[in-house]
């Protein structure tokens, strides 16, 4: 049954321009062990409000029971297999070209890491490996509650409330480029938590995204989205632990090992 039911989506293959939903088997043990043999070129997760872009491929995880995770360092991942439902397959438009990538979502939709292309010829010299994923198919339905569980309106964005933070995190990204220092976060959410050093970069607005970052390694943030800030020493270092309207942290960013950053320790007085 199994066999026939991927050589049918195999043969009916032809990407759309609203693109295709695949449930996905609930074979942890395969999906962690396939996900890092696709040849993608960046992996894309998820936060409240957060986005981070890693210009590498999906990365090989170790498992315990429904977690899969990696630390090494000051980089690392865990993630909730047991929250991943479907895959959406779909093209994006990337200077100027449309690139497949394939997004990974809980139940409701919500996407919760994404793997993207460079090259359409990659992604179709994946997609066997990709089927062997496959449990079932969506139909128009669930390509269209994953377009808005994951769709965000800038107009709605630009018409909402002053943005509390904005000044904030300019200032903080642009005091970590001026002195050259690293800054670490955390992006979380229920199904997925990631940390790392994002390099010292000039911020920049796309759209309603204040963005920062660079070799290989973007944040891209809704700063509309955080509503509070709550701070804490941890060995001499400063953490901001940013929260959305439901109190649920969205980012944190620790102070650099050694280096004080005014503009991070100002946001005790400026929103306390």
């Amino acid at each position: 049954m199994e066999e026939r039911l991927t050589q049918d989506i195999s043969r009916e293959f032809n990407p759309r321009d609203a693109g295709r939903v695949f449930r996905l088997s609930p074979d942890w043990s395969k999906l962690i062990e396939t996900f890092p043999k696709l040849n993608s070129s960046a992996t894309v997760f998820r936060g409240h409000h957060t986005i981070l872009c890693q210009c590498r491929k999906f990365p090989t995880l170790s498992q315990y029971d429904e977690f899969a995770f990696q630390t090494g360092g000051t980089r690392g991942i865990s993630l909730r297999t047991d929250h991943w439902s479907e895959a959406w397959w779909y093209h994006e438009e990337r200077e100027g070209l449309m690139c497949p990538c394939l997004e990974v979502a809980d139940s409701m939709g919500q996407g919760i890491f994404k793997l993207c292309y460079r090259y359409p010829e990659n992604a179709q010299n994946d997609m066997p490996m990709i089927y062997d994923l496959v449990h079932s198919e969506g139909d128009a339905w669930d390509i269209l509650h994953l377009r808005r569980a994951n769709t965000m309106d800038c107009l709605s964005q630009h018409r909402a409330k002053p943005k509390r933070f904005q000044k904030s995190l300019l200032s903080i990204f642009q005091e970590a480029f001026e002195r050259s220092a690293q800054l670490g976060i955390v992006v979380s959410k229920e199904s997925l938590s990631v940390w790392d050093c994002l390099p010292p970069a000039r911020p920049g607005s796309t759209c309603c995204w204040l963005t920062a970052g660079g070799n290989k390694s973007f944040l891209n943030l809704q700063v509309r989205g955080f509503h509070d800030v709550e701070l804490s020493m941890q060995k001499g270092r400063m953490v901001a632990v940013f929260q959305d309207q439901n109190k649920i942290p969205a980012l944190s960013l620790l102070e650099p090992d050694g280096i004080e950053l005014k503009s991070l320790r100002a946001l005790k007085s400026r929103h306390h």
